[in-house]
């Protein structure tokens, strides 16, 4: 005699499945829709004056530009003054001009400089 019980499992099984496939593509839709809402806000931030203005990004990314403006104009100040200085200590300082071929024909050119 035949119950039909196999029929039962089987529905529930297929039932728990489809559950389970519903409750993933929600999850996926929900996700999905948090990152567009994020990317939203991150883009219409960097982007539109008006969110900016409101966020006082624009102050303080302005602020930060010229902080590293300062640094880098302070920066080629010192790389020209060592630069002059090291012209000038190269035009003050003697130096002999060495020459040396290897066995292989290469040339090797260097400058000891004499204190």
């Amino acid at each position: 005699m035949d119950l039909g019980l196999d029929r039962v499992q089987t529905g529930a099984r297929g039932t728990a499945h489809k559950k389970g496939l519903r409750a993933i593509i929600i999850s996926m839709i929900v996700l999905f829709g948090m990152y567009c809402t994020a990317v939203y806000f991150l883009v219409s931030a960097a982007l539109v004056p008006s969110f900016m203005e409101k966020l006082d990004a624009f102050e303080e990314i302005t602020r930060k530009c010229y902080v590293k403006q300062v640094q880098t104009v302070d920066i080629y100040q010192n790389r020209k003054t060592a630069l002059s200085e090291t012209q000038l200590w190269y035009q003050q300082t003697e130096s002999v001009k060495l020459q040396v071929t290897s066995e292989d024909g290469y040339e090797l050119v260097a400058r000891e400089f004499i204190p």
